[in-house]
């Protein structure tokens, strides 16, 4: 695709960064008339959707939520989801970052990004969708940053409200590498939680 002489080949989003990489005439105003002329779409500053791209489902939400607030990667409620493990829709995009938590709107979706510290985040894998990419917590890492960041999952009553689904968890989710994610955090609530969650997909919580 062209746009007023620049030449930007599955781009679906870009920066004004790519932009000046692109070419040694940039004009910083391309973008403002691009935007008049609907050929663009302002994501949040400095980030940029082109119009033609069409926003379909859930990866593609996962591919302009890593692109908002580098680093990142979809964990928690919106990885549940994916994964199947919870049966409800899910309204916001959930991640993960070792930035400050923030939450952003756009084209009324809202996206959530909760910080942990570095040494906490590892467990997930990119995935590549329509020329872009996202980063993916792995089902044990989506289980343990859910119940790492949310106190309510050392509540057995929570963790039957949520209507988990223990048969695609069990066929997911790898015990041990749980267990060594989990031992990792040396944390004795954490390890509270997890068994708590284990305790369920043995069907003995209830």
């Amino acid at each position: 695709m062209k746009l007023m002489g620049l030449s930007l080949p599955n781009a679906p989003l870009f920066t004004n960064i790519d932009l000046r990489n692109s070419s040694e005439k940039y004009d910083p105003n391309l973008v403002t008339r691009w935007q008049q002329q609907q050929k663009t779409e302002k994501v949040r500053n400095g980030l940029y959707l082109q119009s033609s791209h069409e926003i379909h489902g859930y990866w593609d939400w996962f591919c302009l939520a890593y692109q908002m607030y580098v680093p990142n990667y979809i964990s928690l409620v919106s990885a549940l989801r994916l994964y199947n493990f919870i049966p409800e829709s899910v309204y916001a995009v959930t991640a993960v970052t070792t930035r400050k938590t923030k939450k952003f709107h756009f084209r009324n979706k809202l996206f959530r990004y909760h910080h942990i510290s570095e040494k906490f985040y590892f467990g997930y894998l990119p995935e590549e969708w329509r020329g872009l990419t996202f980063y993916l917590a792995s089902p044990e890492k989506a289980i343990l940053d859910t119940v790492y960041l949310d106190s309510r999952y050392s509540d057995p009553d929570w963790i039957h409200e949520m209507r988990f689904d223990y048969d695609e968890m069990n066929e997911q989710i790898n015990r041990e590498t749980l267990n060594i994610y989990t031992d990792y955090y040396d944390s004795k609530v954490v390890r509270q939680r997890i068994d708590l969650i284990f305790k369920a997909m043995d069907g003995c919580l209830h």
